[in-house]
C-alpha cells in the first residue's frame, strides 16, 4: 500500500476538481431569450407601407395628415390584434417647413387570473398628435429616454420609431430614413 499513496492523492485531486467544476458550471450560465420576430415583422411592414400611403396621398392631392392619421390609426389597432400587449409607436411625417408627431401608446394595466390561466388586461390605445413647426432640415425628438434626430427634406417624409418591452427587455424598430 505504501507505493500506491501517490495514486490515491491523484484520484482525490481529480474528484475534488470535478466537484468544483460541476458547481461552477451550474452557477455560470446565460439564458438567451428569443426576440419577438412578429414585432420586427410589424416594423418592417409599417416601414414599407407608410411611404406608399404618403405617396398615394401626394399623387391624389389629398391632405397628407389625414391620410397618414387614418393609416397609423388602423395600423396601431392591427398591432394590438397581433398580440402586442404593450407598445409605443411614434410617427413623424411632414417636410422641412411643417412636421407632425403622433404617439400611439398601449400599456398593460395588469392581469386577471382565471381557472384557465392568467389573462393580461390592456388599456385602449391612446394617441397624442402635436405639430412640430421646424423651418429646419432636422428635428430632435425624445422617445422613451432616447433622442432621435430626424432629417427632413422638402418632400413629404414618413419616419417612425416603434418600441415594445417583454419583461426587462426593450425592443426597438425604427425607420429614420427620409424619402
Amino acid at each position: 500500500m505504501r507505493g500506491k499513496r501517490g495514486q490515491f492523492y491523484i484520484i482525490a485531486a481529480v474528484i475534488i476538481a470535478i466537484i468544483i467544476l460541476s458547481i461552477t458550471g451550474l452557477t455560470n450560465y446565460v439564458t438567451v431569450k428569443e426576440e419577438p420576430a412578429s414585432f420586427y415583422d410589424l416594423g418592417t411592414n409599417f416601414g414599407q407601407e407608410g411611404p406608399v400611403v404618403v405617396n398615394y396621398g401626394v399623387y391624389n392631392s389629398l391632405v397628407i395628415s389625414d391620410v397618414v392619421k387614418r393609416f397609423t390609426d388602423a395600423y396601431s389597432d392591427y398591432m394590438a390584434l397581433t398580440g402586442e400587449q404593450e407598445f409605443n409607436l411614434v410617427v413623424i411625417y411632414g417636410n422641412n417647413r411643417q412636421a407632425t408627431k403622433t404617439t400611439y401608446t398601449r400599456a398593460s394595466t395588469g392581469e386577471v387570473e382565471t381557472d384557465l390561466g392568467t389573462i393580461p388586461v390592456s388599456n385602449a390605445i391612446t394617441s397624442v398628435t402635436e405639430p412640430i413647426p421646424t423651418g429646419q432640415s432636422s428635428i430632435d425628438v425624445r422617445i422613451q429616454e432616447k433622442d432621435y434626430n430626424f432629417k427632413l427634406k422638402e418632400n413629404e417624409n414618413f419616419l417612425f420609431v416603434m418600441t415594445t418591452s417583454k419583461g426587462f427587455e426593450n425592443y426597438v424598430e425604427e425607420n429614420i430614413q427620409t424619402s
